[in-house]
Parts: structure tokens; C-alpha cells; sequence
């Protein structure tokens, strides 16, 4: 089992400013540009005890709390303490330490911690060092993948840390609001409850896959599996570049339906791609893994030319499913991308070699097989199309 900590630090502009200016502390302030127009970029909790928010207009502010101080953003010095917590994390406890933004990162501590006890207590360390070196306040989520870890880091602000593990989810996930699931934003969450969908256990509730399908279409999965406590679980950090970037499933049940297979198939290629193109990276072989009722594990590849095409790597998934495993027994199916690239180590290819010229070629012979499989000619090569 992994352990995983979302950390995030609480009110972190402004947070840094009271660090640098103690005439802040305490006091109702805003970090904004003092013009007509601007938009506030952070409030510190006494700013929010008047309803003052983060994007919220200056005007609207200020006849909210007309006293409130009112700080220029110094993004300099909020990159510094950035680095400065981060580098704290890595240098004291581990180094795998993916930053999400400028005051968020995602920590994999499973080389510190064998039981959800000693998770919470390497939290609970990271928290307290970043407090007496730093002088700032931080979030902890302690969880096994990283959807239920951020959601955690949200539990209890400013200040706190949370566990939640998968007996956990039914009392502390199900319950809130849909609107406060990750990812779900503004319209959609309106779009659900219109429909009866309030909560995340309405999501997490087989019997509405039906009406989830209709309003989301295939994007619904992925929410699904999220509300019911998986997704992914890995931590990239910049000193060690992923070999590969996976996803696996196990079901409940052994499953013959080569549908509900396909459907999960899609859910992970979903997760695994979103993860690829974040990171910027080709993929030059696509793996397809399953583990029969049997417990026997087996495993098909194809290797392709570097690309990041995701109909490509798409259709290349489908397939191997569909020619090796369609009519076998799963427990479990799982997708991986390997033998990933940086793009920017890519050459320029309009000065192909001749390998580069095969690689292309090699390409259109894909495309040409995927077109016919869908019997119309709806990819294509974007020299072909600047041509025509």
C-alpha cells in the first residue's frame, strides 16, 4: 500500500506576506494591485471572516472591510518560499516531491511509513518543521492515492491534517456536496444537482450510472472510480523522469463482460494520458496488462514511433485488449505508456534522417490501419492536411 501526502499551504500569498511584514499579522489583508480593476490574489482568514475571497473585485472588497489592508504581490518572494519548503521536504524526509503549483505539492512517503499510524506521523512532522523553520502554516492529506489525499489537505483548514482511507469514505466523502469533488467545477455541479445528483455519494451510487452517462458521457467513469476512493497513486518528481506512466484496476468481481472492461480500459488510458501530456512526454511503447480469475498475470506491448497522438495510442490499447483478452476472465486490466521521451529532446522533423523518414512512414501505416478499422479517413498527418 502507498502512502501519500497532499500538502497545502494555507493562505500562501498572504501567509508569506505576514512572514515579511509583521504589521500584517492578525489584521484583515488582501494580496492585490491597487488599481480601479484589480482582482484580489489572496485573502487571509481575517479578510474572509468579512466574505472577502480570492478573485474577488477590489471595490468589493474594500466595502466589505474598509479597513483592510491592502498588499502588492511580491511573486518573487513567494517563488523563494516555495522553493524553500519544497527543498526543506526533500532535504529532511524524501525527495519524491511532485509540485502541483506555487503552494501545493503531492509527497510519496511509502519509504517512511509501513502503517497508516506512522503516515500520519511523518505529516505531522513535515507540518511542524515547515511551521518552526519557515514560519508558515500548511495543510497535510494523508491517504493512499492522490484524489483522496487533496481532498483530505481540504478537510480541515488552516492547519490541519486528515487521513482518509477507504473505510474512511462512506462518513467523510460521501456526504459533501458534489460541487466540492475535484474536478467537478461550477456548471457541472449545478447540471448535477438539477438532476438529483447532490452529493458525492449520489455519484458514488451504482443505480445512477445511467443518468451520470447521459449528462457527463464517457467522462463520468473517472469521477466514479474517484468517489468510491481509487485513481492514481504515483509521485513524479523532477530528479528521477518516469521509465513509464501507468494505471491498473482490480474489480470486485471476476468480469466476462468485455464491455464494462472496455469502459475501464477507457477511464485509465484517460488518467494515464492526462498524466503523460502534463509532463511532456512521447510514449514509443503501450502496454496492455491483466490478471485472469486464475490470478495469472499477462501482458501485451506494441512499440511505436515517439508520439503523444492520443487517437494513436488509443486505438493501439483497444486493440491489443481486443485481440488477446476479449474473451477472457479479468480481475484485473491496467494500462501503461513506457519507454516515455521528453519532447524536448525531439528533433526537428522537417530535417528527418533517413530513420526519422521510417519512423513517419511507419506512422502513416498506423493511420492508414486505424481509418480502415473505422472505415472513413477521419486522422490524419498534419503535413498531409497544411498540404491539402
Amino acid at each position: 500500500m502507498k502512502y501519500l501526502l497532499h500538502i497545502d499551504m494555507d493562505c500562501f500569498f498572504a501567509a508569506v506576506e505576514e512572514r515579511l511584514n509583521k504589521r500584517y499579522v492578525n489584521k484583515p489583508m488582501v494580496v492585490s494591485l491597487l488599481a480601479s480593476k484589480s482582482i484580489i490574489c489572496c485573502a487571509n482568514y481575517q479578510a474572509r471572516s468579512f466574505g472577502i475571497r480570492a478573485a474577488m473585485p477590489l471595490f468589493k472588497a474594500l466595502k466589505l472591510c474598509p479597513s483592510i489592508y491592502v498588499c502588492p504581490p511580491h511573486f518573487n518572494q513567494y517563488e523563494r518560499f516555495n522553493r524553500l519548503f519544497v527543498s526543506l521536504i526533500k532535504k529532511h524526509f524524501t525527495n519524491i516531491v511532485e509540485v502541483c503549483s506555487i503552494d501545493e505539492c503531492y509527497v510519496d512517503i511509502s519509504s517512511l511509513a509501513k502503517s497508516k499510524e506512522q503516515a500520519i506521523k511523518v505529516g505531522r512532522n513535515i507540518q511542524a518543521r515547515i511551521k518552526k523553520e519557515l514560519g508558515l502554516s500548511c495543510s497535510v492529506g494523508v491517504s493512499y492515492n492522490r484524489f483522496l489525499s487533496k481532498m483530505a489537505s481540504d478537510y480541515k483548514k488552516p492547519g490541519g491534517i486528515t487521513a482518509i482511507w477507504q473505510e474512511d469514505i462512506p462518513k467523510m466523502i460521501w456526504p459533501q456536496p458534489v460541487g466540492n469533488m475535484l474536478f467537478i467545477g461550477d456548471k457541472t455541479s449545478k447540471m448535477l444537482i438539477a438532476n438529483g445528483i447532490k452529493t458525492i455519494g449520489d455519484f458514488a451510487n451504482e443505480h445512477n450510472q445511467s443518468i451520470l452517462t447521459q449528462l457527463l458521457d464517457k467522462n463520468w467513469y473517472a469521477h466514479y472510480l474517484h468517489a468510491n476512493g481509487e485513481g492514481a497513486d504515483d509521485v513524479f518528481c523532477d530528479e528521477t523522469a518516469p521509465k513509464s506512466i501507468g494505471a491498473e484496476h482490480t474489480f470486485n468481481d471476476n468480469v466476462d463482460d468485455s464491455e464494462e472492461v472496455e469502459r475501464m480500459i477507457g477511464s485509465l488510458l484517460e488518467e494515464v494520458y492526462a498524466r503523460m501530456i502534463k509532463h511532456k512526454f512521447f510514449t514509443k511503447c503501450i502496454n496492455v496488462k491483466i490478471k485472469t480469475d486464475k490470478g495469472v498475470a499477462k501482458t501485451k506491448s506494441k512499440t511505436i514511433p515517439p508520439t503523444d497522438n492520443l487517437e494513436i495510442i488509443s486505438n493501439i490499447v483497444y486493440d491489443l485488449y481486443q485481440k488477446n483478452y476479449s474473451n477472457t476472465i479479468i480481475r484485473l486490466v491496467g494500462v501503461s505508456l513506457s519507454s516515455l521521451v521528453d519532447k524536448q529532446s525531439q528533433v526537428d522533423l522537417f530535417h528527418q534522417t533517413k530513420e526519422e523518414k521510417k519512423d513517419v512512414n511507419e506512422i502513416e501505416e498506423i493511420i492508414k490501419s486505424i481509418n480502415k478499422r473505422l472505415e472513413k479517413n477521419s486522422i490524419n498527418t498534419a503535413n498531409k492536411v497544411l498540404k491539402n
